[in-house]
């Protein structure tokens, strides 16, 4: 019964909770936001909807700067806020895990294959050159969605440097209430874009550090052609 009693109340603290009573009758239970959330991330893992979806593609879809587009300072807002963007950068960080994923179950392939009793060399090259594409086709992507990532961040930082050069290039010392209003208006801008550009610095940090890791898994995964290689000619010295 404590072990009930405990997990009946986890679940009401993290999964579900009730709308209460009303007259009587009782109401309603709901899914927890964590809840969603944890079903959201279990369907991905299921599912694995980012699999043949290029990151590079997520990447210029939701985090591109065209020139001319952020006029003031309500645009980029309305493009890079933190509540404008935080769908899109779960879906950055869901293409992420579903591409760790993806490589972590063709390493394990690739050990599967090498520790396989399979005779013929043909054979072995054939299924192990199946799934090593796989490495070569994330390599080649995550390289370009760099590549996208960098430029945003250039066209970032430059708009924002415009915003701070509004500040520095204000004509003269404010002499009355309205020259000062504009001024004080115009620091406001350019530190509203100084916390949107930190803040996609911070998220891009984090994405960079996921990316690391998946070269890692990409690396690891070139070794096994030495096991290939291994295989094929050291059986044959003795």
């Amino acid at each position: 019964m404590k072990v009930y009693r405990n997990l009946r109340g986890s679940l009401k603290i993290y999964f579900i909770f009730s709308s209460g009573t009303y007259r009587g009758e009782p109401g309603k239970y709901y899914l927890t936001d964590h809840a969603e959330s944890v079903v959201e991330l279990m369907k991905n893992k299921l599912e694995n909807p980012y699999k043949d979806f290029p990151l590079k593609q997520s990447f210029e879809k939701y985090f591109t700067l065209c020139t001319g587009e952020i006029r003031i300072i309500s645009d980029l807002e309305r493009r890079f806020g933190k509540e404008f963007v935080s769908g899109h950068k779960r879906i950055i960080n869901n293409h992420l895990s579903a591409l760790e994923d993806e490589l972590s179950e063709a390493y394990d392939q690739l050990n599967l294959i090498l520790q396989s009793e399979e005779q013929s060399a043909t054979v072995l090259v054939k299924n192990f050159v199946n799934v090593f594409k796989t490495f070569g086709e994330r390599a080649e992507d995550i390289t370009n969605a760099i590549s996208s990532k960098d430029k945003f961040l250039r066209s970032l930082r430059e708009r924002v440097d415009e915003f701070y050069a509004a500040v520095e290039l204000y004509p003269h010392v404010p002499t009355n209430a309205e020259e000062l209003a504009e001024l004080d208006n115009i620091k406001n801008d350019w530190r509203i874009a100084r916390e949107i550009l930190q803040d996609m610095d911070d998220f891009f940090k984090t994405v960079d550090y996921k990316i690391s890791n998946i070269r890692k898994q990409i690396l690891n995964a070139s070794g096994k052609l030495s096991e290939l290689h291994e295989n094929f000619f050291f059986p044959c010295v003795f």
